[in-house]
């Protein structure tokens, strides 16, 4: 996608689960190496995100849905939606949150057992933190003992038995089992002071069990999110219908991250369903107003498109696009928009024409099986965004927003500002279509100009 055209990165990339790892530092490369490893052995999709963080890093508290007598209904019933989606939710959940805390700390096998003991206690106090600011959300929390052969002390270094029951008796203390207390060596990762950065990773039995475990209890946390979301969106009423898109997104989002395809687009698509019904029909209708409404349902659009393109639907996708540039052609807004709809409705032209083509780059022969009678070229929705940008211009003009000096000095609002400048960015919008356009002369890609496939662009 050129330049994300507007979208925040989360958006346009496929959610993967993501697992902090807190606390020694020094080996996260490491272990982060090894499970890739395993990943990449196994082609296991998804892969895992790692991100490294301090033992002491605090996560966001999560916010109560009950209200004073602990009723959700009542709370959403009083509940003033402002808007849909919170432009920081997909961030957190890409970036912030995690599925999976993995504690690691280091473990010194010539300890004796005073020192075992102290070590015992400093594990439980970090995992009850841990456990205080995630365990309303579900989140599983890991510990790993490191252990890297060293370690002072004149004591011998315990045998196996001796180890287990340090292990079980550290388990205990911590409320957890053998899955989620484990004890690793720094040779099992390829870890230690002898480590080299960069270095391959070996597989082994050890790495395996916590990669599988990972990736379970990750999986396990985004099927809970999704049927807590769920579960939220039945006190939800149709008379708020943004509550209802704000809950069918969410539950999509984390089918997302598990790779259900079926239940994923069957959420977004009722998002966007839901979406429509937001757009102003009659008079004294209270709504988030057209601008936001258009907003949610490019988002929406772009989703269920993308995806069902590289599920190679794509028939289904085209009757998407078609669905929703005919709904919202005629959704200009308020008096005086009309410059702003108009570059916005080129930017679904636009984009709609980036994933064709990408989906032709891919293998094209699939575009050619799926299409609706033939092969679909990207360079027609890429000349309906020339055409409906230079009505931008148009419209621009019509208010006075675009003139002589704006046209020579480029015109002053960008993409995105939907400002003063709108006519000098259509202008520019549509010279680079047309010179995309003018690079895939050569190119074999039959398209059709019948049928509806660009929807209001014809």
């Amino acid at each position: 996608m050129d330049k994300n055209e507007g979208y925040p990165t989360e958006l346009l990339e496929v959610p993967t689960p993501l697992v902090a790892l807190l606390g020694e530092v020094k080996h996260h490369p490491a272990l982060i190496r090894a499970v890739e490893a395993v990943n990449r052995e196994t082609q296991a999709v998804p892969t895992l995100r790692f991100v490294s963080l301090p033992r002491e890093h605090s996560f966001p508290p999560k916010k109560d849905t009950r209200d004073r007598m602990g009723s959700t209904t009542k709370r959403y019933e009083s509940l003033v939606v402002s808007g849909v989606l919170k432009t920081t939710w997909l961030h957190k959940h890409h970036r912030v949150l995690p599925a999976v805390a993995a504690a690691v700390f280091p473990y010194n096998s010539k300890c004796g057992p005073a020192e075992w003991d102290v070590a015992v206690t400093m594990v439980s106090d970090v995992v009850d933190k841990l456990r205080r600011e995630l365990g309303g959300r579900e989140c599983r929390v890991v510990v790993l003992m490191v252990d890297d052969g060293g370690g002072g002390g004149a004591a011998a270094a315990p045998g196996a038995d001796e180890q287990e029951d340090r292990m079980g008796a550290l388990r205990r203390r911590c409320d957890l089992d053998s899955k989620t207390a484990l004890l690793l060596r720094t040779a099992d990762f390829g870890g230690g002071a002898g480590a080299v950065a960069g270095a391959a990773a070996a597989v082994t039995p050890p790495v395996r069990r916590l990669e599988l475990g990972l990736r379970t209890m990750a999986f396990d946390y985004y099927q809970t999110q999704a049927k807590r979301v769920k579960k939220n969106r039945k006190h939800v009423g149709r008379a708020s219908l943004a509550l209802l898109i704000r809950h069918s997104f969410k539950v999509a989002h984390f089918y997302e991250f598990r790779r259900q395809t079926d239940k994923m687009l069957k959420h977004y698509a009722l998002a966007y369903k839901l979406a429509t019904e937001l757009l102003p029909t009659r008079e004294g209708q209270v709504t988030l107003g057209t601008e936001q409404v258009k907003g949610v349902a490019d988002v929406l659009n772009y989703k269920l498109c993308s995806h069902r393109m590289a599920a190679l639907q794509t028939k289904e996708a085209v009757a998407q696009f078609e669905t929703h540039t005919r709904t919202f052609r005629s959704a200009v807004g308020a008096p005086g928009s009309e410059y702003r709809h108009w570059h916005w409705f080129s930017r679904q032209h636009m984009v709609f024409a980036q994933l064709l083509e990408q989906l032709h780059l891919r293998g094209g022969n699939a575009v050619s099986h799926h299409a609706l009678g033939g092969m679909l070229h990207p360079g027609f929705f890429f000349a309906n965004a020339a055409r409906f940008a230079k009505r931008r211009r148009t419209a621009a003009q019509a208010l006075g927003l675009y003139g002589e000096g704006q046209q020579q000095g480029g015109g002053g609002g960008g993409r995105g500002s939907g400002g003063g400048g709108g006519g000098g960015a259509a202008a520019a919008a549509a010279a680079a279509v047309a010179e995309r356009l003018r690079g895939r002369r050569q190119q074999r890609w039959w398209c059709r100009g019948g049928g509806g496939a660009g929807g209001g662009g014809r």
